[in-house]
């Protein structure tokens, strides 16, 4: 019951006017929109790497169908699913000459119930900042396995809940020593009061204590009031790669994109500086640091 009102949730959030903005958001210059170029831009350079010729490649979660496009400029044959159906209007409309050679396929619906999809069926399956949505993480990475051809890949981005932006506030310091101590795995707002009684911690609280605190600015300060009934999952690089290992996924590479929100460069000199440090320098273990973190695995 809880799984199918989450469901439902999560739909309604994605069908919501407000979400709409990121059909426009990679066309615009804000820090989201460099950061977003950044991770696509990988995204798309691992799938460039696999060296697939007319390929058949799924996405799980395709948004404004900004990397189907790119998908079907190289020549793929491309299926996609998503659970709004305003996202499926705008990215049929946006790769609409494709659609109509039959090159593409958009569908609206839940990436929570089992793929409609046969066996051993796709060369390779993207997953982008989707699966922290998702009600059963090992269902869906069983099904992504289970339509991957044998020896085809996963590659798999996800927004870092440890980037190294949040380390700089107390507040949101204290809600990721809380993540990594209790091994949580929901996400709540950087707020005193989201860690002290939207978590386990609560039970220590006389509902006497929580209305006295919760009359404090101090305790209220950076609280997001959340209207839909549904948690996100949060996601770390050494979660991920627990994930692929334990669905039997051979982690081939990962890497962050990118380290710093920078909202005034362009993206080809942030993905060089990111390339730089985690190349050239060798500094691997920032990755776990980064905005979002890619992982190409393999079936």
């Amino acid at each position: 019951m809880r799984a199918k009102r989450s469901q439902k949730e999560i739909k309604r959030w994605w069908n919501s006017k407000r979400n709409l903005r990121w059909d426009k958001i990679y066309d615009g210059k804000s820090t989201d929109t460099n950061v977003l170029k950044i991770r696509s831009n990988l995204v798309n350079s691992y799938l460039d790497s696999l060296q697939i010729k007319k390929g058949k490649i799924l996405e799980l979660g395709f948004g404004g169908g900004q990397i189907a496009l790119d998908i079907l400029k190289k020549g793929h044959l491309y299926e996609g699913i998503d659970v709004s159906s305003n996202f499926t209007k705008l990215a049929k409309r946006r790769c609409k000459k494709f659609v109509k050679n039959k090159k593409a396929v958009f569908k609206t619906g839940s990436i929570d119930k089992k793929l409609k999809f046969k066996s051993n069926s796709f060369d390779a399956v993207i997953a982008v900042g989707v699966l922290q949505y998702i009600e059963n993480t090992d269902k869906i990475l069983k099904e992504i396995r289970r339509v991957l051809k044998p020896s085809s890949n996963f590659i798999w981005a996800q927004t870092n809940i440890y980037k190294i932006q949040k380390f700089f506030s107390l507040r949101s310091f204290l809600v990721r020593i809380y993540y990594l101590i209790s091994k949580n795995s929901f996400e709540v707002s950087d707020s005193l009061q989201s860690l002290l009684f939207e978590t386990s911690l609560k039970n220590i609280f006389s509902k006497k204590m929580k209305l006295f605190f919760l009359k404090k600015n101090f305790i209220n300060h950076g609280y997001i009031k959340m209207n839909y009934k549904f948690k996100k999952k949060i996601f770390s690089i050494w979660k991920m790669k627990t994930l692929c290992k334990t669905h039997k996924f051979f982690v081939i590479k990962f890497t962050g994109a990118p380290l710093f929100r920078v909202g005034t460069n362009k993206p080809k000199i942030l993905i060089f500086l990111n390339t730089f440090i985690f190349s050239f320098l060798n500094l691997k273990f920032l990755r776990g640091f980064s905005q979002n973190i890619i992982i190409h695995a393999k079936k």
